[in-house]
Formats: structure tokens, C-alpha cells, sequence
């Protein structure tokens, strides 16, 4: 509401709505609260740190192939002030519900995208190529020292 306040556009002239998967604001109560007079448009992007930029995408799109002429980026800060930081555990992290999967997750200290993947990754290739936290600290290390020279180490896996 105040972003259209800033604009100087009344909330009706919204007839698209892009929202985050992640949001705990679900589609229909935005348009609840924005009460447009004619939606024409809306759309729905995750994963997580890829939403924003897709959002925006999602809201040109609509606009320039004529679906929309009017769509707000809406999207729910999930910081510490709201009670929720994005990627970190919650005390007492509940089970199921707002379309999450924590419970699968959590226990096994997988509170994030990136960790969801990264470890899961690690874990594989260490399984299958005998990778060691030493090889995967060295490209890390090796990477954050400029260009990359990295000497690959020939790794074995077990039978």
C-alpha cells in the first residue's frame, strides 16, 4: 500500500500481483488487501534467493505482453525483525505446513537453499570419489586467492 502511496497510483490501478513461494502472505489475501478493481495477472517465483530478480521478471513480462499494466513486486521481509530470518534455525522449528519441508531438512542442520544443496552435493562426491573437507577447503581456498590454479588431486573411490 505504500509503495502505490509513493507512486502517487491509487491501489486499484494494481491488476497484477507477483508474490515469492516462500511469502507466508498467500496470493488471495494480497489481493484482499490491495483490492484491485480488475486483476488481470499474477504469478508466483522461488526458489528463495533467485525470487526478487524473477519476480521482477515476472512483472515486465505481464507489462510488456500486455497481460498487466500495473504489478508491485509484493514481498514479505523474512528478517529478524518479522520474526523469521531466511537460512536460519528456528528454536522449536515446526513440522510441515506453509508448504515447507523443515521437517526433513532441519534435523540434519540443512536450514538454508544453499546448504540444502551444497552439502547433499559433498556428500555424494565424497561417497562415490573418497572427496575429503580438505579437498573441497582447498578449491574453496584456492578460488578465493584469485585466478584459479588449482592442482587436482586424483581421488579414488573405494570399492
Amino acid at each position: 500500500m505504500a509503495a502505490c502511496v509513493d507512486a502517487g497510483l491509487p491501489t486499484s490501478a494494481i491488476d497484477g500481483i507477483v508474490r515469492a513461494d516462500y511469502d507466508y502472505v498467500a496470493h488471495n489475501d494480497l489481493v484482499e488487501a490491495a483490492r484491485p478493481a480488475h486483476l488481470t495477472y499474477w504469478g508466483v517465483c522461488g526458489p528463495g534467493g533467485i525470487a526478487p530478480s524473477g519476480l521482477i521478471g515476472q512483472a515486465v513480462g505481464a507489462i510488456m505482453s500486455g497481460q498487466a499494466t500495473t504489478v508491485p513486486r509484493i514481498s514479505v521481509p523474512l528478517n529478524g525483525r518479522t520474526g523469521v530470518r531466511y537460512g536460519a534455525p528456528e528454536v522449536g522449528a515446526r513440522v510441515g505446513g506453509h508448504n515447507t519441508y523443515d521437517e526433513f531438512y532441519s534435523p540434519y542442520g540443512l536450514v538454508s537453499a544453499a546448504q540444502r544443496c551444497t552439502r547433499i552435493m559433498a556428500r555424494r562426491h565424497s561417497i562415490e570419489f573418497g572427496t575429503t573437507a580438505e579437498d573441497l577447503g582447498a578449491i574453496a581456498i584456492a578460488c578465493r586467492n584469485g585466478p584459479m590454479r588449482i592442482r587436482p588431486r586424483r581421488c579414488t573411490a573405494s570399492p
